[in-house]
């Protein structure tokens, strides 16, 4: 069965994310895996987005560095012999914990 979840986050540091994204796909896996399920794969795909203004005035142009990054995270979770709807709360679960990281 496939499972996958999403966000969206904001932050200054999107490093301390994916190191908390990580940490929890380890979690997911060792969840599942104490619920007698199979995994067949465990996949995030993770973008980190910067923008920054460039302008100029005459014949200087000016960047303005964007002092937070914009992360977008997809999870998704291929398991066997375990519950779909505890597989999602668990992917729902490793979300919420990456956004409060």
């Amino acid at each position: 069965m496939v499972t996958s979840g999403k966000i969206r986050l904001i932050t200054a540091d999107s490093e301390r994310l994916r190191v908390a994204l990580q940490s929890q796909m380890q979690l997911l896996a060792q969840q599942i895996t104490d619920d007698d399920g199979i995994i067949g794969h465990i996949k995030a795909v993770y973008q980190v987005a910067t923008t920054d203004m460039l302008s100029i005035t005459l014949d200087h142009v000016t960047t303005k560095y964007a002092s937070e990054q914009t992360v977008d995270i997809n999870l998704v979770t291929i398991a066997f012999f375990v519950d779909q709807k505890s597989v999602s709360t668990l992917v729902s679960n490793a979300l919420e914990a990456v956004k409060t990281a």
